[in-house]
């Protein structure tokens, strides 16, 4: 299936004292799915006020937490977000997390719920879907690996689709305007999406209300944070601290002001080591 996202890669900041890899989902998922993904500390963490960063990227996550000790996991939804937010790293954790990222405004075709309602929060997926939390867990203890995790996962989702007529079909409209908004790297004006796709503002609002659990400036905003992002990045080092011209910032200023609204930091302290500090899984165990 051709993906609406295949252009889409959302840049994540990677905690140096975890282990992270991404793995990509089955075929049929893709357009839904961005990728699953497990972390686990590498060692004990000398630095006691050690914190990691999490940016926002326009997707939501399922999050499986397990305790290694208690052989207990809980399992959680992240939901959309507009600015970065810090954890402190705890130095002894025994914990170790499995993640499913879907991609913007997809999460809805798997569990019906008001995205808004989910928004800026971590919530207990029991109390959004008590049957796919179910499911999950049951998936999870079962597993004696990640591999055969993802293939379980793979299967329960494609199930989901594939029960209900109404999920499967794409929302054509709010698939129209999120393809606006990414091919337009977050500068499309909500006015111009209103008159090319022939649809009211207030009904775009509720969409995203629904869907994607921000306004669609909002998320606009942070589409545009992610691809100066990925343009820094990629940028060579003597021009990284530069404003891209294309993406409508006034002046160096308020670039740098952007920057640090949504990652915690200037342009002038970011590494690009800070998005690709991850190792892949040799054994696959979860």
């Amino acid at each position: 299936m051709t993906s609406l996202f295949d252009t889409y890669s959302p840049k994540i900041m990677t905690s140096p004292h975890t282990n992270y890899c991404e793995y990509r989902p089955h075929p049929f998922l893709e357009p839904y799915v961005c990728c699953y993904w497990s972390s686990e500390p590498k060692a004990i963490i000398d630095d006691p006020n050690c914190t990691s960063t999490i940016i926002p990227d326009g997707c939501t996550d399922i999050i499986i937490e397990y305790n290694k000790l208690s052989e207990e996991c809980d399992i959680l939804h992240c939901g959309i977000f507009e600015d970065y937010f810090t954890f402190k790293e705890d130095p002894y954790s025994v914990k170790k997390s499995f993640g499913i990222r879907f991609y913007p405004g997809k999460f809805t075709a798997f569990v019906s719920h008001n995205a808004k309602e989910a928004a800026q929060r971590l919530t207990g997926l029991e109390d959004i879907n008590p049957s796919l939390t179910r499911k999950l867990r049951e998936a999870f203890y079962a597993s004696p690996n990640v591999y055969e995790l993802i293939q379980t996962c793979d299967r329960i989702l494609i199930s989901v689709l594939k029960s209900d007529v109404r999920m499967i079909r794409n929302e054509s409209r709010l698939d129209n305007l999120l393809f606006r908004i990414l091919s337009s790297s977050g500068m499309a004006a909500v006015s111009d999406l209103s008159e090319k796709e022939v649809i009211g503002k207030r009904r775009i609002q509720r969409l995203f209300d629904q869907h994607i659990g921000m306004s669609p400036k909002k998320f606009s905003q942070v589409i545009r944070f992610q691809s100066v992002l990925c343009e820094w990045i990629d940028r060579s080092s003597s021009s990284r601290l530069k404003q891209p011209d294309h993406l409508d910032f006034y002046d160096q200023s308020h670039f740098s002001k952007d920057i640090k609204k949504r990652i915690g930091v200037t342009p002038y302290s970011l590494k690009v080591s800070d998005f690709y500090n991850t190792e892949e899984q040799t054994n696959g165990t979860i």
